[in-house]
């Protein structure tokens, strides 16, 4: 009766098996080629550059977000119901998925923002150029993107259904 009320637990095979081979190839292109950028710029100091230090950070959230949001969606994909993970995962899930998201949005913005800089107002910007700031604001676009996901993280919840009401 309970799959009369909310479905079936997976969707049909026929889709099913595509996406979750895309979504496989996508997840081991995305961890194997972010992991790489993230290991040849630590491993090769000449490559610590403020640009290389913003392509590090967005590395990094897309790492977050492919470790931990893609795997989810894969398994409700299969198995939708009930939801295996528990709450703690839900809600780390919802967390780091969203400031994950939100620090690729602002990194990628930042990065804009020193380009045009740099090719606008290139003595200005060498003036206050260094690791330093780029990690500062680095650091910064983190925090936010952490606050402002935080709601999601407090209000995800798993909704379970007692059969019969």
């Amino acid at each position: 009766m309970l799959w009369w009320l909310m479905g079936s637990r997976r969707l049909p095979l026929k889709e099913i098996v595509p996406i979750s081979v895309v979504l496989i190839v996508i997840f081991l292109t995305g961890v194997i080629g972010n992991a790489c950028v993230c290991v040849v710029i630590v491993k090769h100091p000449g490559l610590h550059t403020a640009t290389n230090y913003y392509l590090f950070s967005l590395a990094v959230s897309d790492l977050l977000l492919l470790l931990f949001g893609l795997p989810n969606d894969l398994s409700v994909y299969w198995h939708q119901y009930p939801y295996s993970l528990g709450i703690v995962f839900c809600k780390l899930r919802a967390l780091i998925s969203e400031a994950a998201t939100y620090v690729s949005v602002l990194t990628i913005s930042a990065f804009s923002l020193e380009r045009y800089l740099a090719i606008c107002h290139p003595l200005h910007l060498y003036t206050m150029a260094g690791l330093t700031r780029a990690s500062r604001i680095i650091l910064i676009l983190w925090i936010i993107s952490i606050v402002c996901a935080s709601p999601f993280a407090v209000y995800s919840e798993i909704s379970y259904r007692d059969y019969p009401p």
